[in-house]
């Protein structure tokens, strides 16, 4: 997962970085380990936008998943904001960028 979110996936096909990371995403809650689910679902939900899975980043897996917690989770929250500003910027939705900024 780690080849999505430090960019060594760039020009490739998303289809199967997403599968991975939806993989990957599935095994981390699994096995409880939740600090890599929490850093992992961004990703899985910036992926679903970016091949048209989920229409933006407020509605999908990570958002369902997340609440379904009833937990604080600021290194999740943090990822969230961090994959919207950039698919916000990804799309020129500037005015997006600085609010999440």
């Amino acid at each position: 997962m780690a080849y999505g979110i430090n960019c060594f996936y760039g020009g490739l096909p998303l289809g199967p970085l997403l599968q991975d990371v939806e993989k990957f995403c599935g095994q981390f809650l699994q096995h409880h380990n939740m600090f890599f689910f929490l850093m992992g679902t961004p990703l899985w939900q910036c992926l679903n936008v970016l091949t048209g899975k989920c229409e933006n980043m407020e509605v999908g897996p990570f958002v369902d998943r997340v609440k379904s917690f009833d937990m604080p989770n600021a290194i999740g929250e943090q990822a969230h904001w961090c994959f919207s500003m950039q698919v916000a910027f990804c799309f020129g939705d500037l005015e997006k960028v600085t609010v999440l900024a």
